[in-house]
């Protein structure tokens, strides 16, 4: 049966997490290094977004509702 330590941490023995397959990367004992999305990543999100924004304000100029306005002021 899971322990709780000092912190409230739910802690599962080693011999009952290896019967149940837990997974490694569901231990937070295990400490690694913590790797920030890539720049290029987050830039090709951005642009998506932004392109979202132009084909919003474009739609409103062919005639659609004034509405996509606030859809183009959340993605800029």
């Amino acid at each position: 049966m899971p322990t709780a330590d000092e912190r409230g941490r739910l802690e599962i023995p080693e011999d009952v997490a290896r019967a149940e397959n837990v997974p490694e990367d569901l231990d937070s004992s295990i400490v690694g290094p913590y790797t920030f999305p890539s720049l290029l990543r987050r830039r090709s999100v951005a642009i998506v977004a932004l392109v979202g924004a132009l084909l919003a304000v474009a739609g409103v100029a062919a005639g659609l509702p004034r509405g996509l306005l606030v859809m183009a002021g959340i993605l800029v």
